[in-house]
């Protein structure tokens, strides 16, 4: 930090002043808080939420948020998916994330969140408010309108970064939310800026110290971002200049989305990703700079997947209770393990003994297990890892899917059986099982039937099926399955 320029800030600032440029905006924001009531919210009409209906003088939620209380917090630019789902007046028809299956599924889940958010808002859960699926940015402004003295109306996490760093604020932040509460600290622990507002705090940042950044530098951190996984995925020099180049990938976006700044790096999410994509390769322009760069483009959208893909399973990186280290330096070298998995969900790791092949699964592990008290008991093995020592032994699948008893007339279920129930439990979950010394034994006499059922591997709608590997009778009717699958995985066992 400038100590000198920061402190010559400090002195210049007003927040009274502040207080009374806002009060206007601040009459707004109460305005739209009174009347988008949580009991409101349940019983509203999709009209009144959907962004491209305006607000014809009347309140529009998603109208209000982003243009009425923009003075308040920006979330302008990119497309309207972050709303989830919205409404285009050139097509007179509703738009909306392909996941919801309808508009209207799209918007009663979409509300349901937002209600939960505002519940999680007023308790001051952090972890809640971090799980609830909704647009990021979306998401901070919702907050910081209903709830201005908690919440920090800064909603990028490059903005956030910005700042943090500026001001020497070094403590460990993964989530927009949780760097957001280390700027609010820092403000309540300051003698002079305790006594400010959260907007005074954010308006001292963007026009005092230090000061507002620029887009091309909010543009360059996250372009380093994804050139940094590239130069990890590829020994190609070419590749890397080639695969990071999306000058004319944006300049298509710009003829498909005329009205806004979209622009790739804008896009954080695989399911926004998925159907922008689609767009592109549905584009003549696209078509004609794909085929005059021999399909370079194509290759770069597939890239950027695995970038969004891979920021996705590592969404939970950082947790204090993690006894191993987890610095984001050492992420990068298991980004090819990463890409594997995405190609087929079964991977050979070959070494001599005591190089970490293990320990790599159990890191992967660890770097995508969600931060909940029923997958994170153990401090040194999260939930959704197991470890399976392969015995010499093994000459039958029975160490691995378990047999039925004539004699006792029961299934006798393995460890691994089980690991998968929890993992079905916990579907949004990677989860992982390691076979350790896996050629101590002859694997096509053990492994053989659980390949041959990965084999029949296939897309249902959004969902993944298989063969099954235990007949459903002995799921439904032995070893107490419904207790099993309701309560003891519950409580993490």
């Amino acid at each position: 930090m400038d100590k000198e320029k920061f402190q010559i800030a400090l002195e210049n600032f007003n927040p009274v002043l502040v207080t009374d440029q806002l009060a206007a905006l601040n009459a707004k924001r109460e305005a739209f808080v009174a009347y988008f009531t949580p009991e409101h919210i349940e019983e509203m009409p999709i009209e009144e939420y959907t962004i491209g209906y305006g607000n014809n003088g009347k309140h529009n939620f998603c109208y209000d948020l982003e243009h009425t209380l923009r003075g308040l917090g920006s979330i302008r630019g990119g497309s309207s998916k972050k709303f989830g789902v919205w409404y285009s007046a050139k097509e007179n028809s509703y738009s909306h994330a392909k996941k919801y299956g309808s508009a209207q599924n799209a918007y009663e889940q979409i509300r349901k969140n937002i209600l939960d958010l505002l519940v999680a808002g007023e308790a001051d859960d952090i972890k809640a408010i971090i799980q609830i699926p909704l647009a990021l940015v979306f998401k901070g402004k919702i907050l910081s309108t209903y709830y201005p003295e908690k919440y920090l109306n800064i909603f990028t996490a490059e903005h956030l970064d910005y700042f943090l760093k500026s001001l020497d604020i070094t403590d460990p932040a993964d989530s927009v939310e949780e760097k957001r509460v280390l700027l609010t600290n820092f403000k309540n622990n300051h003698p002079v800026m305790k006594d400010w507002s959260l907007q005074c705090l954010s308006h001292f940042l963007y026009e005092g110290y230090p000061k507002s950044p620029d887009n091309h530098m909010v543009e360059d951190i996250r372009f380093k971002k994804y050139r940094d996984f590239i130069l990890k995925c590829t020994m190609s020099a070419k590749s890397v200049n080639n695969y990071t180049d999306f000058r004319r990938i944006n300049e298509c976006l710009q003829e498909i989305y005329p009205n806004s700044e979209l622009t790739i790096l804008d896009i954080d999410t695989t399911e926004e990703f998925a159907e922008i994509q689609k767009q592109l390769e549905n584009n003549d322009k696209f078509k004609q700079y794909n085929k005059k760069g021999g399909n370079q483009y194509t290759y770069t959208l597939i890239h950027y997947m695995h970038y969004l893909q891979a920021k996705e399973l590592f969404a939970n990186f950082y947790d204090e209770d993690i006894t191993i280290d987890l610095q984001p330096s050492n992420a990068d070298k298991y980004t090819k393990y990463i890409r594997a998995l995405r190609t087929k969900p079964f991977m050979l790791l070959a070494g001599i003994s005591g190089t970490g092949k293990s320990r790599i699964v159990r890191e992967l592990a660890f770097r995508s297990c969600p931060n909940r008290d029923d997958l994170r008991k153990d401090s040194t093995t999260p939930g959704n890892y197991l470890m399976v020592e392969v015995k010499p032994n093994w000459h039958d699948s029975t160490e691995i899917l378990g047999y039925h008893s004539n004699l006792t007339k029961k299934y006798h279920f393995t460890k691994f059986i089980k690991f998968l129930v929890k993992a079905k439990k916990y579907s949004d979950v990677p989860f992982f099982v390691c076979l350790d010394e896996m050629n101590l034994a002859p694997v096509e006499q053990y492994f053989a039937e659980f390949l041959s059922v990965l084999e029949t591997r296939k897309k249902n709608g959004e969902h993944v099926t298989t063969g099954s590997l235990v007949d459903a009778q002995y799921m439904n009717e032995l070893e107490g399955w419904t207790e099993y699958y309701t309560s003891v995985l519950s409580q993490g066992n």
